[in-house]
Parts: structure tokens; C-alpha cells; sequence
């Protein structure tokens, strides 16, 4: 899966040790992200809050909030190794 792969190498490019994704871990980080455009809430460390009012149970049990950030921290989608100085555009 691509957005393993690249999690992985920027990681490694960050210095930092491979964060090990998982397959099912990123079906449920981004189910969580779609989630998260339906349901909102001021900040998404709330989806794993103790107030039934902004916890939601679906995240809650799917993923566990750290694990969530550490995701999101390596999701990278442009291996920055091979960028080309021509194209004003890779990162988009």
C-alpha cells in the first residue's frame, strides 16, 4: 500500500524509527478522517474523550488515540528523496 510505504521512508527520513503501519490500522485511520468530516468536533483528540457528548464509539473503539497521532505524524505522500527541482507542483 502506497501510504504505508511512504509513512515507513519518511519516517526514516525524519531519523526516526519505522512506526510499523499496519494494513488495517490505515483502513481504520482514514475511515476515521472521512468520519471526522461528517461528524465534527473543535479538535479531534475529543473522538476518544470521557464526555458522551463529544466521544464518538466508533473511533473510540477502532483506533487508539495515540496511535491515531502517531499516524497522522508519518502520513506523507511525496517521497522527499526524489523531488524534481523542475516541477513547482510535487508536494501538492
Amino acid at each position: 500500500m502506497f501510504f504505508l510505504e511512504q509513512a515507513r521512508l519518511y519516517a526514516l527520513f525524519l531519523n526516526e524509527s519505522d512506526p510499523m503501519i499496519t494494513r488495517e490500522e490505515m483502513k481504520a485511520y482514514i475511515a476515521i478522517m472521512v468520519l471526522s468530516g461528517y461528524s465534527t468536533v473543535p479538535a479531534k483528540r475529543m473522538y476518544w474523550d470521557k464526555d458522551d457528548d463529544v466521544r464518538n464509539a466508533l473511533v473510540y473503539n477502532a483506533m487508539r488515540r495515540d496511535r491515531f497521532f502517531k499516524i497522522t505524524k508519518f502520513l506523507h505522500c511525496a517521497e522527499n528523496t526524489k523531488l524534481d527541482p523542475q516541477d513547482k507542483m510535487w508536494k501538492l
